[in-house]
């Protein structure tokens, strides 16, 4: 049997959006780094979160909540020789994503990204970017600096 890959990309757009609104969010932001066109399809969708939280420390964590309760934490990994993060434009190693489905449950294991070539600060505005608050505060992100 041979391994075929769907020409996802070569759908009509609006095919690909109702294709998109169909994937966990986890797939969908993966999916926006795939290139520009993705990133604004991703993008439209305004996916709707209730608060982030943006936690630096000696690494960086994004944490969101959705509408749905389901929890997506993406975990950037320092390189090891360093040992902490020191600038918004330092680079990842890897970013490590999960997702929650209610605020219990863990969905199985992380799954683990390159850095994509992007920054701390690259990557809170592609991520910030392709999710949408619709909480009481404007701003739904919180930075919190931790020792």
């Amino acid at each position: 049997m041979s391994e075929q890959r769907f020409p996802f990309r070569r759908l009509p757009d609006d095919i690909c959006l109702k294709v998109l609104k169909t994937t966990d969010y986890c797939e969908m932001a993966g999916y926006s780094l795939v290139s520009k066109k993705a990133h604004s399809m991703v993008k439209s969708l305004r996916v709707p979160i209730t608060r982030g939280k943006i936690l630096v420390a000696s690494s960086m964590e994004i944490r969101l909540i959705t509408n749905d309760l389901r929890e997506i934490d993406f975990n950037f990994k320092v390189p090891e020789n360093d040992g902490e993060m020191t600038s918004l434009n330092d680079l990842p190693v890897r970013v490590d994503v999960s997702m929650k489905k209610n605020l219990t449950d863990w969905r199985g294991d992380k799954v683990n990204w390159s850095n994509q070539g992007m920054s701390f600060e690259q990557w809170i505005q592609h991520i910030s970017s392709i999710f949408h608050n619709e909480g009481p505060i404007p701003s739904c992100f919180i930075l919190i600096m931790q020792d």
